[in-house]
């Protein structure tokens, strides 16, 4: 083989192999952009997940104060009843002026 022919093909070969080089250059940079967005991506998924959990709490401590209003509010319309059955027995009974005392304190 003459030696310009030599010269020619090993001109080709390192300019294939720069080629390569450079595709590999370029799918280095591409992964390392995905393994940002990745990066980016897990740490948004662990910020949704933290505000679903304090969701989640705040539903729960809802919840009990609701339950809590709640029985608070039959409680006190249970107590109003057991009054107003108290005197209307009171007034059924003949006790009209027992309870116009009562209700005038």
């Amino acid at each position: 083989m003459p030696r310009e022919d030599f010269e020619r093909e090993v001109l080709q070969r390192l300019s294939r192999i720069e080629s390569r080089q450079d595709a590999c250059t370029e799918r280095h940079e591409c992964l390392r952009d995905t393994e940002r967005t990745a990066r980016e991506a897990l740490q948004s998924a662990k910020s949704a997940h933290h505000r679903i959990d304090n969701m989640s709490d705040d539903r729960k401590e809802l919840k009990e104060d609701l339950t809590a209003v709640i029985t608070q509010e039959v409680g006190s319309v249970y107590r109003s009843a057991k009054v107003l059955a108290f005197c209307v027995s009171l007034a059924v009974s003949g006790g009209i002026a027992l309870l116009a005392a009562w209700i005038g304190r």
